[in-house]
């Protein structure tokens, strides 16, 4: 076999044949082909003389001058096959009629079979994203977003991306994402979600089968489950990935087993908590001379925060897990702001003056009126409320706590488990993420 013919057979199962419109019998002619980098215009005028008035399209003017071509038959073959190798190798497209040989680029070809198709994105699942459901924050200092990082970033931080907000993506990455399976094809997206785009029938084919296959990934639930318990102390156990079974070894040895159960659409953050909610003074301030408490509300137990990516091979997760115990109390003193004066106690004295009268003493001789009469009234001003002197201490009793709170993300193989331990009062402490089927 020659290395023509192999090659029509290697290009026979990925090329379409040409394409024929009515009787063409100038295709079973026989023709030698010998163009060792001739120029595509030359080749197509030896080609006209054997078939029939070659009609380029607009695009070949681009290429017709400047393109070479090399084709060598060791013998006369077919014009059709010979046509067929041309446009496979040219990257052109020939249609053969009775009365003119119809040649175009590739991509002239491809624009005259577009047609204009209305993708309603929103029937997808696109632009319609499930709420998230941050979970509350356990223990002291909470974190800014209910779930944010620490060391310098938000583990939940809200950027532009389709993740921030659950999964609505910017709709020009919607569009360039199209554009990739139908190329250099003219988009709109109007309102709603109407995407207008002109393809070829392939094309067509091509877009919405990648749309259904997003709309299932977009739509897909998944349930997670984590394990909260403690181990004796001096027990060994597994940690970091590990087999599902491995993981499951490792719950019945657990103490104080507490599990909780998520589930979530893909890309959605979603939390489970079990936990006891508890008020407490926090601080004191004085205001108008009296005591004005800062209350908290603390929450003691475990919870799980989570927003699940399911791929095909891996599950990109970005977890917050966390675990408050409560401990023996403490006790935190607080001293008094000393912009705050201690109360004062004042006293009022009012004169009250009287005529004098005529004495009524037995001493006849005494007949000078007497003095003024003076009447002296005290009143005592209180303003202490508490002892709020400057530098008095008042004590507060605040609980303590034993606080573990991991969080990070993870491309958890689909068929490992996530093993965490730490050290713990009660031995060791205990946490395992896995997915479940």
């Amino acid at each position: 076999m020659s290395l023509r013919l192999l090659l029509l057979s290697l290009l026979a199962c990925t090329a379409p044949a040409l394409d024929v419109v009515g009787a063409a019998p100038y295709l079973e002619n026989r023709y030698r082909a010998e163009w060792r980098s001739e120029v595509l215009a030359k080749v197509l005028k030896e080609i006209e003389k054997q078939t029939a008035p070659i009609v380029p399209s607009p695009g070949m003017s681009k290429i017709i001058d400047t393109q070479l071509v090399t084709l060598i038959d060791t013998s006369k073959v077919h014009m059709r096959d010979t046509l067929e190798l041309l446009e496979r190798t040219q990257d052109l497209h020939i249609t053969a009629e009775p009365l003119r040989l119809f040649v175009e680029t590739w991509t002239d070809f491809r624009d005259r079979k577009r047609h204009l198709v209305n993708l309603e994105l929103r029937n997808y699942g696109f632009f319609v994203a499930p709420r998230d459901f941050p979970g509350p924050q356990l223990g002291y200092g909470v974190l800014e977003g209910g779930g944010a990082g620490g060391g310098g970033f938000s583990l939940y931080k809200q950027v532009t991306d389709h993740h921030s907000t659950g999964r609505v993506p910017d709709p020009q990455e919607v569009v360039g994402w199209l554009s990739d399976l139908a190329t250099d094809a003219p988009t709109e997206l109007r309102g709603n979600g109407n995407l207008h785009v002109m393809v070829t029938d392939e094309e067509e084919v091509a877009i919405r089968a990648a749309l259904e296959q997003m709309q299932q990934r977009l739509l897909q639930h998944n349930r997670w489950r984590v394990s909260f318990g403690t181990l004796p102390a001096g027990q060994s156990l597994v940690t970091g990935f590990t087999t599902p079974a491995d993981a499951h070894a490792i719950i019945p040895r657990l103490q104080t087993l507490r599990t909780l159960t998520l589930s979530a659409m893909n890309g959605q953050r979603t939390h489970s908590v079990d936990g006891r909610q508890q008020s407490l003074i926090d601080g004191l301030d004085v205001v108008n001379s009296q005591f004005d408490p800062t209350v908290t509300v603390l929450i003691t137990g475990v919870a799980a925060d989570l927003r699940p990516s399911i791929g095909s091979v891996f599950n990109h997760v970005a977890y917050q897990l966390s675990w408050v115990d409560p401990l023996p109390a403490g006790t935190n003193e607080l001293t008094n702001p000393t912009r705050i004066k201690a109360g004062s106690s004042s006293t009022t004295t009012t004169t009250t003056t009287t005529p004098g009268e005529k004495s009524t003493a037995k001493d006849p001789k005494s007949d000078v009126p007497d003095k003024p009469t003076t009447t002296t009234l005290t009143t005592n001003n209180t303003t202490e409320v508490g002892d709020t002197r400057p530098g008095v201490t008042i004590p507060i009793t605040k609980p303590v706590f034993w606080t573990w709170i991991p969080r990070g993300e993870v491309m958890l193989p689909k068929d490992r488990a996530l093993v965490l331990a730490t050290e713990h009062p009660a031995g060791t402490a205990v946490m395992i993420l896995e997915v479940l089927p």
